[in-house]
């Protein structure tokens, strides 16, 4: 084991035959070292990519999330990857396109673990209020392709507190941490793909429709006051639903029930 905790490698030729997926990662592009999963599908993406490519790297050392963030992404311990998807969906669907990611991710992560998940609206998932996953959604129009979006997906996997950077050791955790044991990086993975491709294609069969009561199951702080970080619509509430539309149903106190549809919220306190 290395000093950053990294206990395996990708055998890229082992990973590309356990697959079973039948349209994502295929194809598979693997660097050691990018500067974000994003901007590599999204050069794929212009070159004419069809739908299904993933970029999958070691370390990404411009990692990015929502709203301009950095994503802490350092060599060997962590999954980090993006999938190109090529939906006939316009802009408005993008919110519940994240969720249904998020969705797919947390079910990855439950099914290869047996750890309870959370999700955190619209595009983390949390293990008792830390961060172990997010999803960055980037939707583009190209000139000759049409539109296509980017979901990039990172999770902690290996990670040991000593790792994490003095700003995330109170809101970060890893698989590892909450497992007390390493957990092999290549069949997590695998399952990712295979699961987003299924949940994917569920979603365009009927939106969030199908899915939306998994989604619900598994939604952070409903009956609990978070504040809404939106320089559009800022609020703060009490975490009520999820809307088919990927919409937050929040109950404020001056205002009623009101659908939050874009921005991040922040925990204020258990009811």
């Amino acid at each position: 084991m290395s000093g950053n905790g990294s206990i395996d490698s990708y055998d890229i030729s082992q990973l590309r035959r356990d697959l079973r997926s039948t349209r994502f990662a295929h194809p598979l592009e693997y660097r050691d070292r990018l500067t974000s999963t994003n901007d590599r599908v999204l050069v794929m993406a212009r070159r004419g990519a069809p739908e299904g490519t993933v970029a999958l790297t070691e370390e990404q050392t411009s990692g990015r999330g929502r709203r301009g963030h950095t994503w802490f992404s350092p060599p060997g311990i962590g999954i980090w990857t993006s999938f190109l998807l090529r939906p006939r969906i316009s802009g408005r669907h993008l919110p519940p396109l994240t969720i249904c990611a998020a969705y797919a991710v947390a079910k990855c992560i439950e099914e290869s673990t047996d750890i309870d998940i959370c999700i955190k609206w619209p595009n983390d998932i949390l293990i008792q209020d830390q961060k172990v996953a997010g999803i960055l959604a980037e939707t583009k129009t190209m000139l000759k392709e049409g539109p296509c979006v980017v979901v990039g997906v990172g999770i902690n996997v290996n990670h040991t507190t000593d790792v994490f950077p003095d700003e995330l050791q109170e809101t970060a955790t890893s698989l590892r941490i909450v497992k007390g044991e390493p957990v092999f990086r290549q069949p997590l993975f695998c399952k990712l793909v295979e699961t987003f491709e299924s949940v994917y294609h569920e979603y365009l069969q009927s939106g969030l429709r199908d899915i939306l009561p998994e989604i619900k199951s598994r939604l952070a702080w409903r009956g609990q006051l978070v504040e809404v970080n939106d320089p559009v619509q800022p609020a703060s509430g009490r975490v009520v639903d999820i809307k088919e539309d990927g919409s937050l149903l929040l109950e404020t106190q001056d205002r009623g029930c009101i659908a939050v549809h874009s921005g991040t919220i922040t925990h204020i306190a258990d009811v």
